[in-house]
């Protein structure tokens, strides 16, 4: 069956915007567009929060009690202060990575060398499209549409429009695109 497309056939071809961070590698065999890292999300702000305080409170506790530990609360500080740093560079160095072969797409994370699958494959015949998914109160994101489940890529939230289109375009284009013969 065909697939309907979310761009228009009047509208020219999208180049990749000047200053994107998205990188696209082409084998014989496959194509891999890597999105960019994300960096200091919610998520971090949330847990160094969390961090913050259970050390406060310690700090409070010893203090309180009178102890005089001094050094038990430099210790502390100085632990939390190198595991926000070591979560910030985990955070950091984490991509996502959208396989497209001659048969299936596959969103991979991979952090620190080691890959997983974020979504089941897909085969190119189930998807019915790639869209921007608007949703009131809620950020953009490119999702791939097939006819039983919408799944969201993971940061494409964190791009700009000019970004998102493009990505929905090059996704679309190569999903389309003609298949190398056994």
């Amino acid at each position: 069956k065909p697939r309907s497309r979310s761009t228009s056939n009047q509208q020219p071809d999208l180049e990749q915007p000047r200053g994107s961070k998205i990188q696209v590698k082409q084998t014989l065999r496959q194509v891999e567009i890597q999105l960019p890292p994300s960096g200091l999300g919610m998520g971090f702000l949330a847990i160094a929060s969390f961090a913050i305080t259970a050390v406060l409170s310690i700090f409070m506790i010893a203090a309180g009690e009178g102890t005089g530990n001094d050094l038990y609360l430099l210790a502390s500080i100085v632990a939390l202060l190198l595991g926000l740093c070591a979560w910030a560079g985990v955070l950091l160095r984490k991509r996502v990575l959208i396989d497209i072969d001659a048969t299936h797409l596959f969103m991979v994370g991979e952090l620190l060398g080691r890959r997983w699958l974020i979504h089941p494959s897909m085969l190119h015949s189930i998807i019915d499209r790639v869209e921007i998914c608007r949703l009131p109160k809620l950020p953009e994101s490119v999702e791939i549409v097939t006819p039983t489940v919408r799944y969201s890529i993971p940061r494409s939230q964190q791009l700009t429009l000019a970004e998102r289109e493009w990505l929905v375009q090059e996704i679309d284009r190569q999903l389309r695109a003609p298949k190398p013969s056994a």
